[in-house]
């Protein structure tokens, strides 16, 4: 009888845990361990956007050590100096975002684009990707990235997926980062995924905390028979 009790208590426990996904609303501020490497970056409106309208501004966050993983966003797309209001994702990127894969949105004729970033400059993979996004609207750009393979969704939709060659360099693994060229877009809802992504806490309120005290009860309980 112990050892099924102590085998539903691991079960509730694992069930009652968020592993490898971490979220942020931006809702409370710029949260810690963000690192802008280029233009000015901060929170307004509830959602992280970039105010100098520099090209090429990016900020950084995680670990390079991290693999496997999906990102996704909501991007509300700018309107700045340069036409294309060009706004995205870096995902597998090194400390500084100089090296990794880039996809974005644009407003002119070259709409979605995937690239390869190696030492700064573009390479790219798949170029013009449809639809060709709009100033002022809002939309939930998402990659998934599996050894070689990589996967790009737009308002989950799949637009793109293709897997990398080693050459000229592959990248295994890499922070995310928000990149975006002369505009001011928002950026909103991250959630990442993965096996070595860190979780978030669970907090336990309301009859959920109330049932935990009452199996936590039990199990002293049965820990005496």
């Amino acid at each position: 009888m112990r050892k099924l009790y102590y085998l539903f208590l691991c079960f509730v426990s694992v069930s009652l845990s968020v592993a490898g996904v971490w979220k942020e609303t931006f809702d409370n501020g710029m949260p810690k361990g963000w690192e802008p490497i280029v233009g000015k970056w901060k929170v307004g409106k509830k959602a992280l956007t970039e105010t100098s309208g520099e090209p090429y501004s990016k900020i950084m966050f995680g670990d390079v050590a991290w693999k496997d993983y999906s990102i996704a966003v909501d991007v509300t797309v700018g309107k700045g100096k340069h036409p294309c209001n060009c706004v995205g994702l870096l995902v597998r990127a090194d400390e500084k975002g100089e090296n990794g894969y880039r996809f974005w949105i644009r407003t002119d004729q070259h709409m979605g684009q995937v690239s390869r970033w190696v030492n700064n400059k573009y390479e790219h993979l798949k170029t013009p990707i449809p639809p060709q996004a709009e100033s002022g609207k809002t939309y939930r750009l998402k990659v998934v990235a599996k050894g070689k393979n990589f996967q790009f969704f737009l308002d989950d939709k799949l637009l793109f997926e293709g897997e990398d060659k080693p050459q000229p360099r592959f990248q295994p693994s890499g922070r995310i980062g928000f990149i975006c060229h002369e505009t001011n877009p928002y950026l909103d809802n991250l959630v990442i995924e993965g096996d070595q992504i860190p979780s978030l806490p669970v907090k336990l309120v309301g009859k959920v905390a109330a049932y935990w005290g009452q199996i936590k009860v039990s199990t002293l309980a049965f820990s005496q028979d």
